[in-house]
């Protein structure tokens, strides 16, 4: 299994399932990684993640977003603060991307955006080439990106 595959089902929550085992039918950790995938996309749309990371301060969420960032646990976030932090629109844009309804995804936004962000900042801070990778790829090379971001030192 590679880093991608492997961090893309630890994400999912299931790092010992197989693939095609479980409840999933196979698809889940296809349909994850195409999640993952879309809303880093969707990062990318709104600036990266400085400029996320702004829009959760800006909203009132600068103390949530910052466990995220440090080592400790991450602090989940509740569906309204998505709502209040990115708006209909923004949330409408990232469905779009996900082929899905607005609620459904905010769900995966909780289930993702903390681990990009932890995973992206083991220091405490934004490693800029993550910034840097982000904003430099394209659709197709985002799984470059995800494989650079959580590529072990």
């Amino acid at each position: 299994m590679g880093l991608l595959d492997s961090l893309i089902n630890n994400a999912l929550g299931g790092a010992d399932k197989e693939p095609n085992s479980g409840s999933e039918s196979g698809m889940g950790g296809k349909l994850g990684s195409l999640a993952m995938m879309a809303i880093l996309q969707w990062v990318q749309s709104q600036g990266g993640f400085q400029a996320v990371l702004a829009k959760l301060q800006q909203g009132g969420l600068g103390g949530l977003a910052e466990s995220w960032l440090g080592s400790g646990e991450n602090q989940p976030v509740a569906t309204s603060q998505l709502q209040s932090a990115f708006g209909h629109s923004e949330l409408q844009s990232l469905a779009d991307k996900l082929g899905t309804t607005p609620e459904d995804a905010v769900s995966k936004l909780q289930q993702f955006l903390p681990q990009f962000f932890d995973h992206a900042s083991p220091d405490g801070e934004l490693k800029p080439e993550a910034e840097q990778s982000l904003n430099n790829a394209d659709g197709n090379d985002l799984g470059k990106f995800v494989d650079g971001i959580f590529a072990k030192k």
